[in-house]
């Protein structure tokens, strides 16, 4: 036999890959079947070129690089989580579209209960306890989710360009929370009805918006497909944001910065909203791919392709991929720093869940 083929029979013996930077990893190429000069019994490098890239070394961050070649670029997964809590999977009901925190570490989604849509609310570590769920009675599949900054309020996006308000009041007769509709806008004009543009491979999540944000002035940003509405806190319009957009292009994702800014994500684009004037919408970036869904970690942007990649954005406009090959699902940033990934569920199969700790 060649020297390959007993490499790869199933005779035990050691293996080994060439090192070339020296560093004590080698590469992933074809190995030796015996030991020479400058080949190691690993293949554990992810570049081989650069001795600083290795598993010995440490994550580095915001230098757009994979330094300890774990695959993650600018991340760290050492670190504990230290208040807010993980997604219990096995409370979470048939179908979930949304997930947030609020300032004080406890998350909220939406999920499904027998037809029933449900808020759900995960406490924080340090308040323990089980979730609670909400039986809102909607009649929506699943709305989006946002926590007004400072007073912990849950407004919810509905289908129709519909804004809602849990009251959290409690009606003993239909046992559900109550929903306070503060706006509707169901001209159908304002959304796109060829089902076929739509990007998410859950349908769920193209039936209610699939995002919703409030910014620090209180600011209600509320994406129609077309354009995204800017709402006050009692449901009054105060502009409608048409931005640049090709035919099969939808605003799909609103988010904001830690600025206070409101930004939304059409196609391929980003844009930074002006509260003042709608005229004065800019373009902030222009990504490879469709985005889906983009949350801010401060002045830190990330978000999601159609393709699974989760990217970082810098301030300045510096992009760099964090994880690649990703399910498609929603971002969001926890408060004690923790990049998570909610994948919804299909039909036929169980939702994920996935968590990155950013580096400081």
């Amino acid at each position: 036999m060649s020297e390959q083929e007993l490499c790869s029979s199933e005779i035990d013996r050691v293996q080994y890959f060439p090192d070339a930077d020296g560093d004590g990893f080698g590469s992933a190429v074809t190995p030796l079947c015996e030991e020479r000069i400058g080949h190691v019994s690993n293949a554990l490098d992810c570049d081989d070129d650069d001795e600083t890239l290795n598993p010995a070394s440490t994550e580095l961050c915001g230098d757009g690089v994979d330094n300890d070649c774990d695959g993650l670029i600018d991340a760290e997964q050492a670190r504990e989580w230290s208040g807010c809590t993980h997604l219990p999977l096995e409370d979470i009901y048939i179908g979930l579209s949304d997930l947030v925190y609020d300032e004080d570490c406890w998350g909220y989604a939406s999920s499904q209960r027998n037809g029933e849509e449900i808020l759900l609310k995960f406490p924080s570590i340090e308040d323990g306890g089980a979730r609670l769920a909400y039986e809102l009675g909607t009649g929506d599949n699943m709305p989006s989710l946002a926590v007004v900054p400072g007073t912990g309020e849950i407004m919810i996006g509905l289908s129709n360009g519909r804004l809602g308000r849990v009251t959290e009041r409690y009606d003993v007769e239909t046992e559900q929370y109550d929903v306070e509709i503060l706006f509707s806008d169901s001209g159908k004009e304002n959304r796109i009805s060829d089902v076929g543009v739509y990007y998410w491979s859950n349908e769920i999540l193209n039936v209610a918006p699939s995002s919703l944000a409030v910014d620090l002035e209180g600011w209600v940003w509320l994406p129609i497909d077309v354009a995204v509405l800017q709402l006050s806190l009692d449901g009054q319009l105060a502009q409608r944001h048409a931005l640049p957009r090709s035919d099969n292009d939808i605003i799909e994702s609103v988010a904001v910065s830690g600025a206070g800014l409101a930004y939304a994500s059409v196609g391929e684009e980003v844009y930074r909203l002006d509260p003042d004037d709608e005229e004065a919408d800019v373009l902030y970036y222009t990504a490879e791919d469709i985005i889906l869904d983009m949350t801010f970690d401060g002045e830190v942007l990330y978000l999601i392709t159609l393709g699974g990649d989760i990217w970082r954005v810098s301030g300045a406009g510096d992009a760099s991929v964090v994880v690649t090959n990703q399910p498609q699902g929603k971002i969001a940033v926890t408060p004690d720093r923790f990049l998570v990934l909610f994948v919804p569920n299909l039909p036929t199969s169980s939702p994920r869940y996935f968590s990155w700790a950013l580096c400081d």
